[in-house]
């Protein structure tokens, strides 16, 4: 059985100005969060390095596992465990050229050809969604939870489900078949951000439990 993570994806524009981003990760972490995805689509390449080798140094103490959204580049330079790409960045397999075979590479996917691709060129894991109406994506459409028991059926690569999950909703991924999920507005817009990525987490390990039983 696949292991149940909760990937907080550190989105610069979701979590704002007012606080650290490296002290919402360690927050995130505090809480319960197995991996972190900085995601910045806004920074110039100098503020990205500076925040990922900070973010770099925090989950190497922690033990998480640290992963950048899109660039291959910084990911390289600041040492991270990986790079997440989407549909439209490199291909996994000139990624792989480039990062080698002892990072993580994980590929944005919306359908199950998406998905089956993304297994046959080798990458490590897969994001699918957005599974419901997000803020962070709003020119995506919502996927549908049908998604999920696809995915959980026959994909073999660990899939992280992303887009609109929040506590509420959170039960109706889980019975579907989701094994891990990746949030970030309902954590970063929270006002206590280790509190919320703990109820989360103990959601996840309450479902993991029901299984192993």
């Amino acid at each position: 059985m696949k292991k149940q993570i909760l990937q907080l994806i550190l989105d610069r524009e979701t979590a704002g100005d007012k606080k650290d981003i490296v002290e919402i990760a360690r927050e995130a972490i505090k809480g319960g969060a197995g991996w972190i995805q900085l995601r910045d689509k806004r920074s110039n390449d100098g503020a990205i390095l500076r925040v990922a080798s900070r973010l770099r140094e925090l989950t190497r103490e922690t033990g998480s596992i640290f992963i950048i959204n899109d660039r291959v580049d910084i990911a390289m330079a600041s040492g991270a465990d990986g790079v997440h790409i989407g549909q439209g960045d490199l291909p996994c397999k000139c990624a792989r050229r480039l990062l080698g075979n002892d990072k993580l590479i994980g590929i944005s996917t919306h359908n199950i050809k998406q998905a089956q691709t993304a297994q046959e060129d080798g990458a490590d894991y897969i994001g699918v969604g957005p599974i419901f109406k997000t803020r962070t994506k709003p020119d995506l459409n919502a996927i549908g939870l049908n998604i999920v028991d696809e995915i959980s059926r026959e994909i073999r690569i660990p899939a992280f489900f992303i887009g609109g999950i929040n506590l509420s909703n959170l039960n109706e991924v889980l019975t579907m078949g989701g094994d891990s999920i990746a949030i970030a507005s309902a954590i970063l817009k929270s006002y206590d951000i280790t509190e919320t990525t703990r109820l989360f987490v103990n959601k996840l390990r309450e479902t993991e439990r029901i299984l192993v039983r």
